[in-house]
């Protein structure tokens, strides 16, 4: 979506930049969806591509019954531990891409500054919601609030004499400020 295109439609900068910005976590959400699969189709992959390297190695160097079952063995264990391995990374990818839409939707400043804040062994990724993480943020709001973009105060500022409610000059803007925090 473009800007262009929405201001061809008349809309206000202002509305336009509430569209930009929630369609913007609409595609970074599908980003880190898809970054996610494509990690797990990858990892899949390479999953039977050892496999199949595997079971052709067992067919060329087995030569007893024993042999062979005591190496059908050992690749079922492999199997099992990289398919452990495998679940365990792609868990990671997830709660981190969650994390990272989560702290975009919680008006972070640096989400990486937040990170490091966070206790991330008390948050749990339970059906694509993170547990604990609200209380955490809420707690660093309070004693970090400069850590969080604060909402714009909409509150024109207006000049005496200035029926536009636009300073007409550098004076103007310093006098109104002046005015309006005093």
């Amino acid at each position: 979506m473009e800007r262009e295109y929405l201001k061809g439609l008349g809309l206000e900068d202002e509305v336009i930049g509430k569209i930009m910005a929630e369609h913007g976590k609409t595609v970074q959400s599908l980003q880190s969806e898809r970054d996610a699969a494509t990690e797990e189709v990858a990892t899949y992959k390479a999953q039977v591509e050892q496999r199949d390297n595997d079971i052709k190695e067992l067919k060329e160097s087995s030569t007893s019954k024993k042999d062979y079952d005591d190496k059908i063995a050992a690749l079922e264990a492999k199997n099992a531990q990289d398919k452990q391995e495998l679940e365990s990374k792609l868990e990671q990818i997830k709660f981190d891409s969650k994390l990272t839409l989560s702290l975009k939707d919680a008006d972070v400043r640096n989400p990486n500054a937040i990170k490091g804040l966070l206790e991330l062994e008390d948050i749990k990724l339970k059906e694509d919601e993170l547990e604990g993480l609200n209380e955490q943020l809420e707690a660093l709001k309070e004693s970090d609030g400069y850590l969080f973009n604060q909402p714009e105060d909409t509150a024109q500022i207006t000049t005496t004499g200035n029926p536009t409610g636009k300073p007409g000059t550098e004076t103007d803007v310093f006098a109104a400020a002046a005015q309006k925090f005093s």
